[in-house]
């Protein structure tokens, strides 16, 4: 008698803690906001900003290609530089995606992402611009496009999970062939984008050259 009574006891706590367990899922997010505020309660859960804005990645979608430095049009960009060597490396073009988390879900402004050039021995950031012709030191956006049937992208600068848009990186110094250099693009939360580049030998004799296939 004495264990049919301990065991009924046992069933009733599992009872309890259930049904707390089932109250803490449902109220939980609201007892959290009533003591810590509204701001604490986020899409997608109670998550803070540190980890959301982590969880955005840039990455090149398709291969990266290179512009021999003279004035032209490349990627329906216009360029210009004040002494043209076609022997030499002056841009470099490259399509870039991003990855948002569940949580986020607002895209990025294009516009706000810091853009760096990695020579050998010293780097530099290079800041945005829209002027035309573009001149150096410089970036810009190129072209954007869609990456899924029937959703092209949009006219503004805000990349969203479907969409390409080609960076156009205009730095002050060109290359020479068999040079190496680095491109890191950062949106200044989450991960960067980080390229190794090298010029090929075919800038001699080619206006647009493959960096990375």
């Amino acid at each position: 008698m004495h264990s049919d009574t301990e065991g009924m006891t046992v069933l009733e706590l599992l009872i309890l803690t259930g049904l707390f367990l089932i109250f803490i899922g449902l109220f939980g997010s609201t007892i959290f906001s009533a003591f810590f505020g509204s701001d604490a309660q986020m899409t997608g859960g109670i998550v803070s900003e540190s980890v959301r804005d982590e969880t955005t990645v840039i990455y090149t979608e398709g291969s990266i290609s290179g512009y021999e430095d003279i004035c032209g049009t490349f990627d329906g960009v216009e360029l210009y530089t004040e002494k043209p060597d076609s022997r030499k490396l002056g841009s470099i073009l490259l399509p870039v995606k991003t990855t948002i988390s569940s949580y986020t879900k607002n895209p990025v402004d294009v516009r706000s992402f810091t853009v760096t050039i990695y020579y050998s021995a010293s780097s530099e950031t290079l800041p945005y611009s829209e002027k035309n012709p573009l001149e150096k030191p410089s970036w810009t956006v190129a072209e954007k496009s869609g990456y899924i049937p029937l959703q092209d992208a949009d006219d503004d600068y805000l990349i969203e999970p479907n969409e390409i848009f080609d960076i156009l990186v205009y730095p002050g110094s060109s290359l020479s062939s068999g040079a190496n250099f680095g491109v890191e693009i950062s949106s200044g939360t989450g991960m960067s984008l980080k390229e190794k580049l090298t010029v090929p030998p075919q800038i001699n004799s080619q206006k647009v050259v493959i960096l990375k296939p």
